[in-house]
Formats: structure tokens, sequence, C-alpha cells
């Protein structure tokens, strides 16, 4: 008789969302308009020289050191707090 006796129970589930993220990857930086501008040039630059791919002129232009601080805004190296993976390959 016990079984037949229905006991409701507390609704205690939060239907709050929660981050548990470990470092944002949504960050507010001008990465993609310097990617866009090196892209720009390197077509540019593809219709003086037809010759090579979109991908070395791409190249050449970020690694020219005139446009050193456009590729530095381009190029956002991975932080410490990022997912490297050699954190996955521990065991």
């Amino acid at each position: 008789m016990a079984l037949s006796r229905i006991i409701p129970y507390p609704n205690m589930m939060s239907l709050e969302p929660t981050s548990v993220e470990v470092g944002s990857t949504v960050t507010a930086d001008d990465s993609k308009a310097a990617y866009d501008k090196l892209m720009e040039m390197a077509e540019k630059q593809h219709a003086l020289a037809p010759t090579k791919t979109i991908q070395q002129l791409f190249a050449a232009v970020f690694a020219a050191p005139a446009n050193a601080k456009l590729a530095a805004a381009a190029h956002r190296r991975p932080t410490a707090s990022s997912t490297s993976g050699d954190e996955l390959q521990r065991r």
C-alpha cells in the first residue's frame, strides 16, 4: 500500500541558462576587418600578378613589414586560457 501513495517532489530544476565555458570566444575585436583588408590587398596584387595564387599573394602581403600592424590585428594568437589541445592529451 505504501507504493500507491505518491509524494510529489518539489521542482528543483532551474530554467535559467548557465555558462560553463572557459574563456569566452566571443570578443569585440577588429580581426575580421584586418583580414578583409589584407585579402583586398592580395586580390589587388592578383590583378597585377595573375600567375600567382591568391594564397601566395596573401602570404606575401601578410608577411610584408609594412603590413605588420594589420597582420597582427588579423592574426589573433591563442591565449593560455584557450584550448590548444595540450590539456586534452594529459592522462
